[in-house]
Parts: C-alpha cells; structure tokens; sequence
C-alpha cells in the first residue's frame, strides 16, 4: 500500500507497465499461430463470390484487375 501520492504514482506506473507488457505478450502470442498472410484472393475469386461484394469493393477489383473484373460479368 502505498504511503504518499509519490508512492502511488510508482506503484500506478509500475502496474501500468506490467499490464502493458503482459498484454504485448498474449497480443504476440496469438498473432504468432495466425499471422495474416499477404496473398492475391481476387484470383481465385468466383462469380457468387463476386456477387455479394458491394459495390465500392467491385468497383476496387474493376481498378485492379479489369481482366478478372470482365470475366466474373460475363464480358
């Protein structure tokens, strides 16, 4: 327990690093088995897939792969 408000602020920043660094350490730990891999999906894209898209993310596939883009409308 702490004796002064100096005491307290000690213990509160000491609390607060702990609690960061555990944190850091669990965050790690599960982004470790399941990190995000970086990999073009719009390839093996398929026309029902394509479909439920909205609107802007077509409209993103047409800017960057307009070759996939008319082959998944038929055109």
């Amino acid at each position: 327990m702490a004796v002064d408000a100096d005491d307290m602020n000690n213990n509160i920043k000491l609390l607060e690093k702990e609690f960061k660094a555990c944190v850091k350490a669990e965050v790690e730990k599960r982004i470790g088995k399941h990190s995000p891999r970086n990999s073009d999906k719009d390839d093996t894209m398929d026309k029902d897939a394509f479909n439920k898209l909205p609107l802007h993310k077509q409209q993103e596939l047409y800017k960057s792969n307009p070759d996939l883009y008319k082959q998944l409308i038929g055109g």
